[in-house]
């Protein structure tokens, strides 16, 4: 039975249950003073986070209902909706290579889906990677207007959207979305390799394989004690530094004569008409550069806070992206305001230019020192090689007998061996590459055909207040 309150009658309820009547009568008090800043500091947190997430809400219905109407518009049966490619890269630093294209799917992609506005996501794992395919598909139409190259299959009925000029009419008027300026640079040097560089097929694992064949390495003497073939025994097993691909991997100088590969190859060299780049570049299709920044760091963790609270801002600049590539017309690009006559890869970047592109994001990179972390990784994987390559050749030639551990486990052979190094190879001296095209001192290539044939969506500023 509970307590009873002297001068009181407790209720019929109470005497069966034993609840105390003091529990009815309790008034309510302030809590301690721990307790009041714990509920206060839980309530204005949970109170910035939902206000924040209600006007992402809000600000994403309001440009659905923008653009919904576009997506309602009937098709007829030889059409297809707008569709435009999205172009990404690894932000430096960053081992997720995938951040680009995730700020895209985010912020961007909703509204163009209300739209019924298709996209192609086209992402460079590595650095140079964009660079590398943007320049290849320039040059692969440049060979079939060339008649180097077979074009692509042409169905013998005229399906609609099969054709190759319906897909380039397409392209044309679709678009391209650059996220983030380490893209725009990427996509900038393809852009200008692929008009720039003839149009002949280069093989880069050939071109290295020539290369790194004499750089003595896999090499073997035969001593004249024990007339067995043994390693070169040279101080360093690093490939030398002046090779052919350093300055510009992927493709030689344009008065070297490369390995005739192919046809289209051997066509290309021997007729001088296609070293020569073209005068005029045709229209390409419109670009909306959409501002990106990662922030990566220990010292960033504040920043990244005042951003996990503010996503509204990054859903507006997300949104108001979109709706400027689906409802606004483009302008020409402006180039920068002058450049050096002796050589165009060094352009001034002003305001004025849209070459300045979200240049603030620059300081954001954390690129480090590239050149000293390859030189030092391949310092460390070629003195541990030696020792691999001696153990391949004498279990390979049954100088001895393999040891336990080698049976359970078999070490890589020679020719594992010269494949790894060749894979190695090439992902190091491609990184150097793309490293230097994305560094803040490097500027965005320009070339001056580009002034009629590139334009742009109307940019619009960043909005964090």
């Amino acid at each position: 039975m509970g307590q009873k309150v002297p001068g009181e009658k407790p209720l019929s309820f109470q005497e069966y249950t034993g609840i105390s009547s003091s529990w009815l009568q309790k008034r309510p008090k302030l809590p301690s003073r721990n307790w009041l800043i714990f509920l206060s500091t839980t309530a204005a947190i949970l109170g910035l986070y939902a206000y924040d997430r209600k006007q992402c809400k809000q600000i994403h219905e309001h440009y659905v209902e923008k653009v919904k109407h576009l997506a309602e518009a009937p098709l007829s049966s030889s059409d297809f909706a707008r569709k435009v490619i999205v172009y990404g890269s690894k932000w430096p630093g960053d081992e997720d290579s995938q951040r680009a294209m995730k700020y895209f799917r985010k912020y961007v992609k909703p509204i163009l889906v209300a739209a019924a506005v298709d996209y192609d996501m086209i992402n460079g794992r590595h650095h140079g990677d964009l660079a590398d395919l943007v320049a290849e598909k320039i040059k692969i139409g440049r060979r079939i207007d060339l008649g180097l190259e077979p074009p692509p299959f042409q169905p013998p009925l005229p399906i609609p959207g099969l054709r190759a000029e319906e897909a380039r009419r397409r392209e044309s008027e679709g678009g391209i979305i650059i996220v983030g300026r380490h893209t725009f640079k990427e996509f900038m040097h393809g852009l200008k390799r692929g008009w720039t560089e003839p149009p002949y097929v280069v093989d880069k694992q050939e071109l290295l394989a020539h290369e790194l064949a004499n750089d003595g390495v896999f090499d073997e003497t035969i001593t004249q004690d024990e007339g067995e073939p043994t390693l070169q025994p040279s101080s360093t097993l690093l490939p030398p530094k002046n090779s052919a691909l350093g300055s510009h991997f992927g493709m030689p100088p344009l008065s070297s004569q490369p390995p005739r590969t192919s046809v289209q190859s051997k066509t290309a060299t021997e007729d001088p008409k296609l070293l020569v780049p073209p005068s005029n570049i045709p229209n390409l299709p419109p670009l909306l550069l959409l501002p990106f920044t990662n922030l990566i760091g220990f010292t960033l963790i504040p920043r990244m806070i005042w951003d996990f609270f503010n996503r509204r801002h990054d859903v507006r600049n997300g949104a108001e992206a979109a709706y400027t590539l689906i409802t606004t017309s483009p302008r020409p690009l402006r180039g920068p305001l002058s450049a050096r006559e002796d050589g165009l890869d060094e352009v001034e970047t002003s305001p004025g230019s849209d070459l300045s592109f979200d240049l603030e994001a620059e300081k954001y990179y954390k690129l480090g020192s590239v050149p000293d972390e390859i030189e030092k990784a391949r310092k460390s994987y070629y003195e541990a090689l030696r020792p691999k390559i001696a153990t391949a050749r004498e279990l390979a030639r049954g100088t001895r007998a393999p040891t336990k551990d080698e049976q359970n486990h078999p070490p890589p052979t020679e020719v594992e061996l010269r494949a790894e190094r060749m894979k190695k190879e090439l992902r190091w001296r491609s990184n150097l590459v793309g490293s230097h095209i994305i560094d803040p001192a490097t500027p965005v290539a320009w070339d001056p055909r580009f002034a009629g044939a590139l334009s742009i969506y109307s940019t619009f500023k960043r909005q964090n207040d």
